[in-house]
């Protein structure tokens, strides 16, 4: 952890915050990539009893329909058995395995091309969260909001927004008065959360 001025926090707080994300990623990954290979084999056992049936007595069925099993199904088997299909399909399992790793092991390196999505993005989502924040922790910005504004307060509103105009300020509107409140002690927190949601509004879809 490095040195910082007050209100500014390193790189490394975000990218703890990223990593600490995609370590949950792992677990759902693998089970998904073994339901669906449970799934394909499931498939192909099927394919071969509707394709291979007939021929029973010549042992082609059952010589296809091992080659679908998994590995450890395959133990108790001669070696002969292990033919083209059951070997294909092994070998490209493997092959998805060892680059789900290397997908999990590559997003532990915080990293984006898509500059402009991730900048829309957390504006975005900084905007949501500041709002949020000030709704739930200022008086003031819950008077302000028009769906809540009783008549009286519609009054000192404008009765508000007059003042300024005498005092040359005359280009304010409501949501100008936000700014008048002080500075929220926890702006580089919300700062932060932005940054982790929008990086992964656009990574999200990169993954999968």
């Amino acid at each position: 952890m490095t040195r910082e001025l007050p209100g500014h926090y390193p790189y490394i707080v975000i990218k703890q915050y990223i990593v600490d994300f995609v370590e949950r990623w792992e677990d759902p990954s693998r089970k998904f990539f073994d339901a669906t290979k449970k799934e394909l084999n499931s498939r192909i056992q099927q394919l071969v009893e509707e394709q291979f049936s007939q021929y029973t007595y010549g042992h082609l069925k059952q010589g296809v329909r091992y080659a679908s099993w998994s590995r450890h199904m395959l133990l108790s088997l001669t070696q002969t058995t292990r033919n083209v299909m059951q070997s294909h399909i092994q070998r490209w399992a493997d092959a998805a395995t060892q680059h789900i790793g290397c997908l999990l092991e590559n997003e532990r390196e915080p990293f984006t091309k898509n500059v402009h999505y991730y900048t829309e993005y957390r504006a975005k989502f900084l905007h949501h969260y500041k709002r949020d924040r000030l709704m739930s922790t200022s008086t003031v910005v819950r008077n302000l909001d028009s769906d809540n504004m009783d008549r009286n307060m519609s009054i000192a509103l404008n009765q508000a927004i007059s003042s300024l105009a005498q005092l040359g300020l005359g280009s304010v509107d409501p949501s100008s008065l936000v700014a008048l409140l002080p500075s929220d002690p926890m702006e580089p927190a919300i700062g932060i959360m932005a940054d982790v949601r929008g990086y992964f509004q656009g990574r999200d879809s990169s993954f999968l």
